[in-house]
Formats: structure tokens, sequence, C-alpha cells
């Protein structure tokens, strides 16, 4: 569990009790945002080493019977988190990031390896107490 950044181990903590979350309610939520471009950096980077390790998966639709999420390719999820940077844009009127127009709502799921490592997290860590400002880094 130390190989995860604060920032990793803050997105699975959050994660846990829904076990998804849309990903810009996701980015906004797990720090304190200011509009740099630090911020996307930082979170794709969380997201993209969550994804390789099959901790988290994106998904786009839900299936049609079971409404469960439909896990996108992982390649397809990591150019997906890649290209943040041209999905978001800053709010400064509501001080937050959204998706640009056009863009379709990306839902970020926990999978069962997440999960078991988010309730590590939460046991050893307890609930992230505050919403810290971003750093620059993967804090």
């Amino acid at each position: 569990m130390s190989s995860f950044s604060k920032l990793e181990r803050d997105i699975l903590a959050t994660l846990e009790e829904a076990g998804e979350d849309d990903l810009v309610a996701l980015l906004n939520t797990v720090r304190e945002c200011r509009g740099s471009g630090n911020e996307i950096d930082a979170f794709r980077t969380a997201i993209a080493s969550l994804i390789k390790g099959n901790f988290v998966d994106i998904a786009k639709s839900r299936d049609k019977v079971s409404r469960h999420w439909i896990p996108l390719p992982t390649l397809e999820s990591l150019a997906l988190a890649t290209d943040l940077g041209s999905l978001l844009h800053w709010s400064a009127r509501d001080q937050l990031w959204n998706l640009t127009d056009g863009s379709r709502r990306l839902q970020v799921v926990l999978t069962d390896a997440g999960l078991t490592v988010a309730r590590e997290i939460l046991s050893k860590h307890g609930w992230p107490q505050e919403r810290v400002p971003w750093t620059g880094d993967s804090q």
C-alpha cells in the first residue's frame, strides 16, 4: 500500500463508498481546486496509474439490463486519461472543473482489486479529513 501516492489513496478512499463516481466530480472532490493545469496533470497521472494497476476502470455507458457500468478497454481508458486536458475546462464563476461542451461524461469505477485496497487504505488511514489544495505533484 505504500506504493500509492496520497492522491491515489484519496481517490480510492473516495470511491470506496459508492464504488463509482463521475470523473469530473471526483477531480473536484479529492482536492481543493484552483484552476491550475497542474491539477489536471496530477489527476491524470494518478488515474492512469490506478487504471494500469487494475484498481479502477473508466466507463461511458451502462448495461441495458443490469444497469452496471461497462468498463472500457484498458487502452481506451488510458487514452482518455491522457487526454483529460482537452476534455475539461475551468469555470472561474463556479470555481470548479467542468467538461468541455460536447464531451461525454466519464465514470470512474472501482474494480474488485481497487475495493480491497480502498478498504485497506481506510482501515489504515481513515477517511480523508479535509480537502487539501493541489500542490502541483501527485501527492
